[in-house]
């Protein structure tokens, strides 16, 4: 009877430590990592990127001069693209 007692004892051990330790051992090889860019705006003061695709595309919105008309765009390898508006009354 003790000797099933300490085995469960001894099993639940070797868990925790498995679940604690094996977490930071894989940290440690996988570390990750992150790039902050800049995107820059098309030529107002507020820009957007709110989508970002598994090849590095960012898309989103900047404004252009005088922050009335804002542009959907898209920026690839720190490259800024104008997609234009979808019209309406203060499209250019």
């Amino acid at each position: 009877m003790k000797f099933s007692t300490l085995t469960r004892v001894s099993a639940l051990l070797v868990l925790f430590a498995a679940i604690t330790l094996a977490p930071r051992a894989h940290a440690q090889d996988f570390p990750d990592h992150y790039r902050v860019v800049n995107l820059g705006n098309l030529s107002g003061t507020v820009s957007e990127g709110n989508t970002l695709n598994n090849i590095g595309w960012a898309m989103g919105a900047a404004d252009l001069a005088g922050d009335t008309i804002e542009h959907a765009t898209i920026w690839i390898y720190g490259l800024r693209f104008d997609l234009g508006t979808l019209g309406g009354p203060t499209a250019i």
